[in-house]
């Protein structure tokens, strides 16, 4: 034994790896671009619930907002 890991554990870390990389980056950039366009004046509907809860976690919410 040499210590290494097996050829299928470090394609299964790499696999999985690059799944989550690729969807977070993807998640963040619809965030972002959604920020971006919002900001700039185009009327863009609501934002999926999840995602409010996290966006807008801790931020105190006036009556009447729209979120």
């Amino acid at each position: 034994m040499t210590g290494a890991p097996s050829p299928l554990a470090v394609i299964c870390m790499l696999g999985s790896t690059l799944a989550v990389n690729s969807t977070l980056y993807c998640f963040l950039l619809h965030v972002v671009y959604r920020v971006v366009l919002g900001a700039m004046g185009y009327e863009l509907g609501p934002l999926p619930g999840f995602v409010q809860r996290y966006l807008y976690a801790g931020v105190v919410q006036r009556e009447g907002s729209g979120r």
